[in-house]
């Protein structure tokens, strides 16, 4: 059991439609990207593990949350998701849950807080333990230009 949060900072790119890189630099180095169906991740200084999001159920459910969240396609997901929206003090909040009993043994809800211009600030990841990962967006850019290189990892 941990006593106290760990904290972890990075960057998260985001290009519409479909490609994402988060980098987390501290306490550990950990790139993920995901480039329309095809998924990477690399820890450290180990090799890059390749992932197809078409064929591998976990990573296409984490790359339908992480992009759907970004770019709002998640919320029309009745299928799979039941939404729960209220306001907030500083703006709204949606908790998803998975509708399937196999996504439930991993994720049990995510809470994502907008602010007043509805772009996301906050977003928890609940787990079936109730073990929580928040990840705080901060310092956020839009509409700049990202290199497409970014989100393949040599």
């Amino acid at each position: 059991m941990i006593e106290q949060a760990v904290k972890s900072s990075g960057k998260l790119l985001f290009m519409a439609p479909d490609k994402m890189r988060w980098q987390q630099n501290t306490p550990s180095d950990f790139v993920m990207t995901i480039n329309g169906s095809k998924a990477q991740i690399k820890v450290a200084e180990t090799k890059v593990q390749d992932f197809n999001t078409s064929s591998n159920r976990l990573f296409k459910e984490l790359a339908n949350i992480i992009v759907g969240g970004i770019n709002g396609s998640i919320f029309s997901d009745t299928k799979s998701y039941t939404f729960a929206y209220k306001s907030v003090s500083d703006g709204e909040e949606v908790t998803l849950v998975p509708r399937s009993a196999q996504v439930r043994r991993y994720i049990g809800s995510i809470v994502i807080t907008f602010d007043k211009e509805w772009l996301a600030n906050r977003i928890e990841m609940i787990d079936s333990n109730a073990e929580s990962t928040i990840i705080v967006l901060k310092n956020r850019v839009l509409n700049t230009d990202v290199n497409s290189n970014q989100f393949v990892q040599q």
